[in-house]
């Protein structure tokens, strides 16, 4: 059987209407720079957090797939809780998984372009010209990257899209002689009904106050 085209894979869901969905991987951002996005520039940050554990993990495991690392770090806690679930390895185990979250997204942050002009226009039009089949045919979007590369060219582009978060009605809407007014944060499910956008693992502007999900703008 030979394998189809890119082109001719999305002409062919389309003519049999059916919606064009997307995933991104890491290999959207390594697209932009890889000596920024690639596993390896993100290890060597961690590196040099000189975490001795997290160190000790990485020879041990002979990846630099973080999120390998951290899948198997939770299974081994799993596995601790039912074999040995008073042992303070669990604890040693837990805090381990927990620095590698939090060096990995200060190496993200500290690694990432400042602003979303580090894009040049020709790399964002042809990023746009990428995702626009999708988006023009109520298709999704669904992205597994922490960065905001995706976000900047969906705004910067101009494409129509939703990732579900919008801005809450604080007047009352039964109420029409009074201005309308929103709040300044972005929660997220006020458009879910509309959502074509998805940050899979969560994103550097998403954040979780255990009561709403809110993005910053």
């Amino acid at each position: 059987m030979q394998l189809m085209e890119y082109d001719e894979v999305i002409a062919s869901l389309l003519k049999k209407k059916r919606k064009p969905n997307l995933l991104l991987g890491n290999g959207f951002s390594m697209a932009y720079s890889s000596e920024i996005f690639s596993y390896n520039a993100l290890y060597e940050f961690v590196e040099q957090i000189q975490d001795q554990n997290l160190s000790k993990i990485f020879d041990i495991v002979k990846t630099k797939n973080f999120e390998l690392i951290m899948q198997q770090l939770d299974n081994f806690c799993e596995l601790i809780e039912v074999f040995d679930p008073n042992s303070d390895l669990q604890k040693i185990i837990e805090e381990a998984s927990v620095n590698l979250k939090k060096s990995l997204l200060e190496a993200i942050k500290e690694l990432h372009p400042d602003h979303v002009f580090k894009i040049s226009d020709d790399e964002c039009s042809k990023c746009a010209e990428f995702l626009n089949p999708y988006m023009e045919n109520n298709g999704n979007i669904f992205s597994t990257n922490y960065d905001i590369l995706l976000y900047w060219v969906l705004m910067r582009s101009g494409l129509e899209n939703s990732d579900g978060f919008g801005k809450d009605r604080l007047d009352d809407p039964d109420d029409r002689e009074t201005e309308v007014e929103y709040s300044d944060e972005l929660y997220w499910g006020r458009n879910r009904s509309s959502q074509c956008v998805f940050y899979l693992h969560g994103a550097l502007p998403l954040f979780d106050t255990g009561i709403e999900v809110i993005k910053e703008q």
